[in-house]
């Protein structure tokens, strides 16, 4: 028997429990869905479409046990400044549930104190390259690492010694030392001169 396209079939799920979802095909008759991340679930699924007869199968689901595959991370810029809000854009696959979340964790004391910033997928939604902003960042060397998860809540974090960047210190903070050094070496030669004139003209007087 011949596979046939139907565009915009009707596609209606029912597991064995009640629980139920339709959704609709495309111009193509491509339907896509996903169903809570439950194993060994029994579902009756009926398709119907415009002059179409209805056609029903059924189908059990299957445990999803395989942590997600990282495939890589860029940041941007290259060289951070404190008034940049880095992205980290994360890649990352999973081919059975799909990936729900991938998250960045930055620390400057090896992670004592860390800060976490994250990116989710809609529900129906797998994408696989997540981009995910934090905001402006105080100077210093940073390490991070990145956790993602699929929507069977397997989960895979990666760490790695390369994970690190820096922050360099705002121009403005050695602008600020530098012209307290420069004011203070030119009230000190202000002075300097000032008692020399003083003391030349109370030298000046008892010669008088």
């Amino acid at each position: 028997m011949n596979n046939i396209v139907v565009p915009y079939a009707r596609v209606h799920l029912e597991s064995a429990d009640g629980k139920y979802h339709t959704v609709y095909a495309d111009e193509n008759g491509l339907a896509n869905f996903r169903l809570p991340a439950q194993e060994n679930e029994f579902y009756n699924v009926t398709i119907t479409g415009h002059n179409l007869i209805p056609s029903y199968f059924n189908f059990t689901t299957l445990p999803d046990d395989t942590v997600p595959q990282f495939i890589g991370v860029e940041y941007s810029p290259k060289n951070p400044i404190t008034s940049d809000i880095p992205t980290f854009t994360v890649q990352a696959q999973d081919n059975k549930s799909g990936i729900e979340c991938a998250y960045i964790f930055l620390s400057k004391n090896n992670f004592t104190d860390f800060t976490y910033y994250g990116l989710s997928n809609n529900f129906d939604e797998n994408k696989e390259i997540l981009p995910i902003l934090t905001e402006r960042l105080t100077p210093g060397v940073y390490d991070y690492f990145i956790v993602t998860r699929d929507y069977a809540n397997n989960t895979l974090v990666i760490q790695n010694s390369t994970f690190k960047f820096s922050i360099p210190n705002h121009i403005i903070d050695y602008i600020i030392p530098i012209s307290i050094i420069m004011i203070i070496a030119i009230v000190g030669i202000s002075v300097f001169i000032l008692l020399k004139g003083i003391k030349k003209h109370n030298h000046s007087l008892k010669r008088i």
